[in-house]
């Protein structure tokens, strides 16, 4: 108890990170939680960001990820694109959801990167081949914008909505879209029999608009 805290800590933390084997980036990452929580050192986002780019780097995606995460908050720390960027595509190239979501978002909108829809489709489907239904979303709304011009990307994006509408919880939007785009190809009294149990089932689910399109 005589020890300057100061010391007490380099001591503490130093012995915590220990020998370099298969937990050490964990036992990183858990110092870096001390500095960003601040319940037994002092709160200090500099050194917390620190210590998670140093686990990063010994190939945490988790830490990866919670570096790009700070710097898009930029709260405690002055946001640095290259870093966040850096970080990002770390953490999505090792599995990291949150982050291939994101990255196919930054590539989709052109912010931070210059816009490329086949990259930010590509993220999107990586995203929908571990099972992510948020991957299938985004590729929806994506060919949303140009099913209207191109014949392709219609029927991709019809393929999309009954991929979506096949999953255990679909949202309801993509029963009505479904219900429109049907409607839309093969007209009001043709697709009723198709198109009237889409809208039931949307207006089951609580979309607003599955309701409209089911009045009128």
């Amino acid at each position: 108890w005589e020890i300057e805290p100061e010391l007490a800590v380099n001591m503490a933390f130093g012995s915590l990170v220990g020998v370099l084997d298969e937990g050490i980036c964990d036992r990183i990452s858990r110092v870096a939680r001390e500095y960003d929580d601040g319940e037994v050192v002092m709160k200090d986002p500099d050194l917390s960001q620190a210590w998670y780019r140093f686990a990063a780097d010994l190939g945490d995606m988790g830490a990866a990820w919670k570096v790009a995460e700070m710097h898009m908050r930029s709260e405690g720390v002055v946001k640095d694109n290259a870093v966040l960027l850096k970080y990002l595509k770390k953490a999505a190239d090792g599995g990291n959801m949150a982050a291939i979501l994101e990255m196919g978002r930054l590539y989709a909108e052109g912010a931070l990167v210059p816009q490329d829809k086949e990259k930010a489709f590509a993220y999107f489907k990586q995203a929908e081949a571990a099972g992510n239904q948020a991957g299938v979303i985004k590729q929806a709304q994506l060919l949303e914008q140009t099913k209207d011009t191109s014949p392709a990307d219609a029927v991709a994006y019809e393929d999309l909505l009954r991929r979506l509408i096949a999953r255990n919880d679909p949202p309801p939007w993509a029963l009505t879209r479904l219900a429109r785009v049907i409607q839309a190809r093969d007209g009001l009294w043709k697709s009723a029999a198709e198109v009237k149990p889409l809208l039931e089932e949307a207006v089951r689910r609580g979309d607003i608009e599955g309701g409209i399109d089911l009045a009128e």
